[in-house]
């Protein structure tokens, strides 16, 4: 894929907002919505070899098993009552909503604090449960990475603790997150507890950055190898050579006097004058491995642009802005948190033009080039 060669237009449109704005929510102190207890694998032999155990010693009346029957309702107790008491008195509040990227390092992290006067928690695991948010345009986080899970080895009573959550995202978009499950088996592993915390969080996943080969950009934007601009064929720009008449000139560009010296027509070459600004156009038409390829293809010509010094702007399709003209490597977080949210179904809504001047450049990258 190479973007085509870039051309300069003259459009008159009304500005459109911006999609997918960065989320910029602070921090979040979820709600309880359920707790229960969870039977699984080690606590069910647990119970069936206590139930052994209370069958034996009754048909035999022996004294040891009533002993070691009494230890297992015991542990019973201290694996469900008394830690399960711990666990009812945490807190979670979910930090501020992060902006990732596509296969890096992405963390969401977690403040969990224990109200209880006297019980600490021990062995908690904090993970978002892949259940409907509440609204239609709720964004299921599942859809884009694997499961966020956090671990905190104690938190003391009275006190509070940060866990942490490292998930490498597989899609570009909005995450939704509302349901939060905290969950543990402590201290024997004998029963699991679990307290559910709701609350409606965004996050956003940038799509990766695909930067263009050396020289491609030069090559689109009409650079020879020794890096000379693009000539005017408006005759406009400085000159910079002669070259012999070939069909479809313009007559104004024949250089007379030289034609007449050495009997043949030649025309003016001249340097074309740099745009006062570029914008990419993405030619996204359908969802798929293509159109993700040409974001973050379109992602590092942006990126690659920004650092030459030029003024960049992205749109979609020709209706639609993803990224408004500016300069400087901070505009590039406006134009990642742009595609992060773009899809096909915003270019073909889109309706009003984009404010593209007369002297602005246009480069087109399209999924069909090679």
């Amino acid at each position: 894929m190479r973007p085509a060669s870039a051309t300069a237009t003259a459009e008159t449109a009304a500005p459109l907002p911006t999609p997918g704005a960065a989320p910029g929510s602070g921090p979040l102190r979820l709600t309880v919505s359920a707790r229960r207890y969870h039977f699984h694998g080690p606590g069910l032999i647990y119970i069936v070899t206590t139930v052994v155990l209370v069958l034996g010693a009754i048909n035999g009346q022996n004294n040891l098993l009533f002993w070691i029957f009494g230890l297992a309702v015991g542990g019973l107790l201290v694996s469900g009552v008394l830690s399960g008491a711990a666990l009812m008195g945490i807190d979670i509040t979910r930090e501020p909503s992060p902006i990732g990227s596509v296969d890096q390092p992405m963390q969401i992290r977690y403040r969990v604090r224990n109200r209880n006067r006297f019980f600490s928690a021990f062995a908690l695991y904090i993970e978002e449960l892949p259940t409907e948010g509440p609204s239609e345009e709720f964004a299921p986080w599942w859809e884009r990475m694997p499961g966020p899970v956090a671990f905190a080895a104690s938190v003391p009573a009275r006190g509070e603790v940060t866990a942490t959550a490292t998930i490498r995202p597989t899609a570009r978009g909005p995450c939704d997150f509302w349901a939060v499950r905290v969950w543990t088996t402590f201290p024997f592993g004998l029963t699991r507890k679990s307290v559910t915390f709701t609350g409606a969080q965004r996050a956003l996943v940038r799509p990766a950055v695909l930067m263009p080969e050396p020289g491609m950009l030069d090559r689109a934007l009409g650079a020879g190898e020794a890096g000379q601009g693009r000539r005017d064929p408006s005759g406009a720009g400085e000159f910079h050579s002669l070259r012999e008449f070939v069909p479809g000139d313009s007559r104004r560009l024949i250089a007379w006097r030289p034609s007449a010296r050495l009997g043949t027509t030649v025309v003016r070459e001249t340097e074309e004058r740099p745009a006062d600004r570029l914008w990419l156009v993405l030619d996204v038409t359908e969802p798929g491995p293509q159109m993700e390829r040409l974001i973050s293809f379109g992602a590092g010509v942006a990126s690659a642009m920004l650092r030459d010094g030029r003024e960049v702007g992205v749109m979609a399709g020709s209706h639609l802005v993803v990224a408004y003209a500016r300069v400087g490597q901070r505009h590039m977080e406006n134009i990642l948190n742009g595609l992060a949210s773009l899809d096909p179904e915003m270019v073909s809504r889109a309706q009003q033009s984009p404010p593209v001047r007369r002297r602005d450049g246009l480069l087109v990258l399209h999924t069909g080039a090679q």
